[in-house]
């Protein structure tokens, strides 16, 4: 474990979630021949079935019930530097514990996303931690978060070391460059690791 790290990093059970689809398919097939592609042409086209869908099978937006924010924290929260256009989002904004937009959950206090990512490979990525997730009136999404100061990439965790900041920033869901959030890891020598 001292070298490896915490175990919960090393945790492969949506990787075995998606092999018993694989499985479940290959006891289903009756011919035995070349079924390694039959299984790949079966999960084409489910997945081509399901982005040319009309409807997707994805709901655009689901949120948790309406949460309240304190005094301290409405004042906190004014100090926040968006990277949209600004806008008071004091008024009409609905905050939420958790949102899935397009597909995707998004969690506050314990899920990390990738704001930017250069195209050049000396400029590290720039990761924030998830504060507050609101909703404006126009039903867009937009993420509080804290900005992590990304030291170096460790090439034996294959993660980048990085350090939680308190610059608060603001950003729309959708202007985000990577879409899927990621996790930070925290070791027992206090060092934070986001893996890309």
């Amino acid at each position: 474990m001292e070298q490896c790290g915490p175990l919960s990093s090393l945790w492969s059970m949506r990787f075995e979630s998606k092999h018993k689809q694989l499985k479940e398919t290959a006891k289903s097939i009756t011919s035995r021949k070349n079924s390694p592609y039959t299984l790949a042409l079966k999960h084409q086209l489910s997945l081509a079935y399901r982005v040319l869908s009309s409807n997707n099978n994805i709901i655009d937006m689901q949120f948790s019930h309406q949460i309240t924010l304190s005094e301290t924290t409405w004042l906190e929260y004014s100090k926040v530097e968006f990277l949209c256009s600004p806008f008071e989002f004091l008024e009409d904004a609905i905050f939420v514990s958790w949102i899935n937009f397009k597909g995707t959950t998004y969690n506050s206090n314990n899920m990390s996303i990738l704001v930017s990512l250069s195209d050049n490979p000396n400029i590290l990525p720039i990761f924030g931690l998830i504060i507050s997730i609101f909703i404006q009136a126009d039903n867009i999404p937009f993420i509080i978060y804290k900005i992590y100061e990304n030291n170096y990439f460790d090439e034996h965790f294959q993660a980048y070391n990085v350090q939680l900041t308190e610059k608060l920033l603001c950003c729309s869901v959708e202007k985000l460059d990577s879409v899927h959030p990621t996790v930070h890891c925290v070791l027992s020598n206090n060092l934070s690791y986001i893996p890309l």
